[in-house]
């Protein structure tokens, strides 16, 4: 990917959300109370070592297995190759502009899960009728949907998505 923009001269906005595997992890009830052998396994499989868990621990005290999971595979399947992808990148002479989106409704079980920018980035609040979405704030939603939508609009139009008040540093 990060040849085919350089040869093409594309720019790239790339991020994840803060808690990508909420989506799926709250809505199956496997994971409501995950086995720790099969926990341990999967940082084994996917880290090289099930002591990395520790790491995790850290990171979000008080968290339970599923948490702790969840934020290991975000990490795996989403962050890692959205920064590896933006490493790349910079590395040969293009722009990437990194996101992190980590709002979620108070109290959610879903967190800042899989896809919920998606309302934020097209402003259509109405047409999302989403468990992850439950009690959020209407007025904090029109102004993060706001300023989302306004850097999507500025790097379709520029390949930066700077807005004034909001200077997007290249990666």
């Amino acid at each position: 990917i990060a040849a085919a923009c350089a040869a093409r001269g594309v720019d790239i906005a790339i991020g994840y959300t803060r808690e990508e595997m909420g989506a799926f992890f709250t809505a199956d009830p496997a994971m409501a109370e995950p086995d720790p052998e099969k926990v341990a396994e999967r940082f084994e499989a996917l880290t090289g070592s099930a002591d990395t868990i520790a790491l995790y621990r850290r990171r979000r005290p008080g968290g339970g297995l599923r948490e702790l999971l969840g934020d290991m595979i975000t990490d795996q399947r989403f962050a890692f190759p959205a920064v590896g992808l933006a490493e790349k990148l910079h590395a040969g002479g293009r722009p990437a502009y990194l996101y992190l989106f980590d709002w979620a409704a108070p109290g959610s079980a879903w967190g800042s899960c899989h896809c919920i920018d998606l309302p934020f980035v097209f402003g259509n609040r109405a047409a999302w009728d989403a468990p992850m979405l439950a009690d959020m704030n209407e007025a904090e939603y029109a102004g993060l949907s706001g300023t989302m939508m306004a850097v999507w609009a500025s790097f379709a139009r520029s390949g930066d998505p700077s807005v004034p008040d909001l200077d997007w540093p290249v990666y």
